[in-house]
């Protein structure tokens, strides 16, 4: 593969001299030159224009989780980018969807390439989570693609761009190295018409909680110390969802997707829709257009602080009551505050499973609010002790000028005492099996065509063998403890390690001395099956976010009784949190049946 670095001007920089490995000083040319360089992360065709006065670039989005479905909305990304004739691209990272598996990599890679490749401009790129998702996709990256953190000058103007793949897989994290040698590139370019940083996690929000928070890591704020009071625009991806903020006067924008997954909205201020963004450097100013297919809008479309009252608009509570006549009352509660700047209209929705097992005080509560309005909400579902499943849910969904802009739920509510909940305290584990690419867009209604790969017959399927290790395609292996930490999760990354697209097995044991139902409550990461003695639960197949919370029935039966659990990592961080509601105080738990 061809790949041109740049063009530069005299008094500027050689572009490929500045993207060493370990980021060498810059080196100053005096003519107009065009080189290639095979290990730079470039695509692309024609060679970087030459006036040194004004220029333009495009960002694009991330890619991955579009599956095919959405290569000609990229197609007609590439078309119009190539109209407008942009001096370069760069991307945000996610190019592909990853894979563990080497040879479907390489598919994605020469897939990817196939519509890139027809940008008729030089397309830089960076690794997000997805291309980078295990040290296979790292290595290939090095090998295949090229650096994975460099820096460039053009035309008077700095662009940093950065790997916030190297420490970890779950929050943006720089390495040492890293930090070191972009601290001290930004020293030795102090005085740009401009600069631009680019990374694919947004690190300037920190972990998730330092996010709702507006706060950042300590890696990213040693990076940003380093920028000074030049003036520089800080490029992320990663979220799927546009947002734009500006920090002492600086632009910090988290660009959205260009073909990946994402919910949309026709709220354009949520930033779920498919865009790139053109910009536009004159001066030591930088003018950012967002470009969806067929539409323009201002960079200014989805503000984070708009995000972010949409976030504060409802607070929920629930609780429950006993009732005299014996039944349960459950009370929802959502209390709501509108800081939207407009009018927001909000619903409170009953979700039943089954007819007649619970009742709700209404079929839905409807609340129109105007800036500045405050309301309460309270739906109550009635239903019995002894006929409690499925158990009663609520969804909520808030409007902004007559459209969706957020759903809450369904959420289920839990009719029993939590001081009754015991976590599962030991599991047997064995793993893992790769189960292949995952459709999440199929999965909640057609699992078996959402991941196939967990249908496939494995000799561990029989449920628990009394621990005997088992062999599996000419490999054996082992059951493993597995316990919950402090918070009642049992993190099966510590396990089994880091494993994407990857399907495990759990085995625990409860001793009953009646036949009796009791409720589990299982949230799993991501798809999940389970069983006791041998048969599947009512409900007890399902794909959801990451440790939401199900309630579900086990009919015990008298003496020792088997839960099997099988369930499937999609990417990152995966485990079990699970707790019985022991209803009589009479329940006993260990690994295996029998055990005393």
């Amino acid at each position: 593969m061809r790949t041109y670095v740049g063009v530069v001007v005299s008094g500027l920089a050689l572009l490929a001299s500045s993207c060493a490995k370990q980021g060498p000083a810059v080196v100053p040319v005096q003519r107009v030159e065009m080189v290639a360089a095979a290990d730079l992360p470039v695509l692309g065709t024609r060679a970087l224009p030459t006036d040194p006065q004004k220029f333009s670039f495009v960002i694009l989005g991330d890619k991955s989780g579009g599956l095919d479905r959405n290569w000609p909305l990229f197609d007609r990304a590439v078309q119009e980018i190539n109209l407008l004739k942009p001096d370069f691209i760069i991307t945000v990272g996610d190019q592909i969807e990853g894979s563990n598996d080497s040879a479907s990599v390489v598919a994605q890679w020469e897939l990817f390439r196939s519509h890139a490749g027809k940008f008729e401009a030089p397309l830089f790129m960076l690794p997000g989570n997805h291309d980078a998702a295990d040290l296979m996709g790292y290595e290939y990256w090095k090998r295949n693609v090229g650096r994975t953190y460099y820096d460039f000058t053009y035309k008077g103007c700095y662009f940093l761009v950065l790997n916030t793949q190297e420490a970890s897989r779950e929050f943006p994290q720089f390495g040492e190295a890293q930090i070191a040698w972009a601290v001290d590139a930004l020293q030795r370019h102090p005085n740009p018409r401009h600069t631009f940083v680019f990374m694919h996690y947004p690190a300037w929000f920190g972990s998730d909680p330092e996010r709702q928070r507006g706060g950042i890591s300590a890696e990213w704020q040693r990076i940003e110390t380093a920028l000074g009071n030049r003036k520089y625009s800080v490029i992320a991806g990663h979220t799927h969802n546009l947002m734009w903020a500006t920090r002492d006067g600086n632009r910090y924008l988290v660009h959205g997707a260009t073909g990946a997954t994402l919910t949309p909205s026709p709220v354009k201020q949520v930033g779920a829709f498919h865009h790139y963004a053109k910009v536009t450097v004159e001066a030591d100013q930088a003018h950012i257009a967002i470009v969806e297919p067929g539409n323009i809008w201002p960079e200014t479309i989805a503000p984070l602080e708009f995000q972010r009252n949409i976030g504060r608009l409802v607070r929920i509570q629930s609780s429950r009551r006993d009732l005299a006549d014996g039944r349960i009352a459950m009370d929802v509660t959502a209390e709501l505050n509108n800081h939207v700047g407009d009018t927001v209209s909000v619903a409170l929705i009953p979700v039943l499973g089954a007819a007649g097992v619970w009742a709700p005080s209404a079929d839905s509560l409807v609340s129109v609010l105007p800036d500045g309005g405050t309301d309460s909400l309270t739906l109550t579902f009635v239903g019995s002790r002894d006929n409690w499943y499925p158990t009663p849910a609520w969804k909520m969904v808030v409007r902004y000028e007559g459209k969706e802009v957020d759903t809450y739920g369904p959420s289920p509510l839990n009719p029993f005492s939590e001081s009754r909940a015991t976590v599962l305290p030991e599991w047997r584990a064995l793993g893992t099996f790769p189960v292949g690419p995952i459709n999440r867009d199929v999965m909640p209604g057609n699992p078996r065509a959402g991941v196939p790969g967990m249908f496939v017959p494995r000799a561990p399927d029989a449920g628990w063998n009394g621990g005997a290790p088992i062999t599996v395609d000419g490999r054996t292996y082992s059951w493993v403890t597995a316990r919950p930490d402090s918070t009642g999760r049992v993190s099966l990354d510590r396990v089994f390690g880091i494993v994407d697209l990857s399907l495990a097995y759990l085995s625990t044991a409860i001793y009953s001395p009646v036949d009796q139902r009791v409720p589990i409550q299982i949230g799993v990461d991501n798809f999940f099956q389970l069983f006791l003695n041998g048969q599947m639960v009512a409900g007890g197949e399902a794909y959801g976010m990451p440790y939401e919370r199900k309630i579900l029935p086990l009919d015990l039966k008298a003496g020792w009784n088997s839960l099997y659990l099988k369930v499937v990592n999609n990417r990152g961080n995966w485990g079990v949190e699970a707790s019985v509601i022991d209803l009589r105080g009479n329940l006993r738990f260990a690994p295996y049946p029998g055990q005393n």
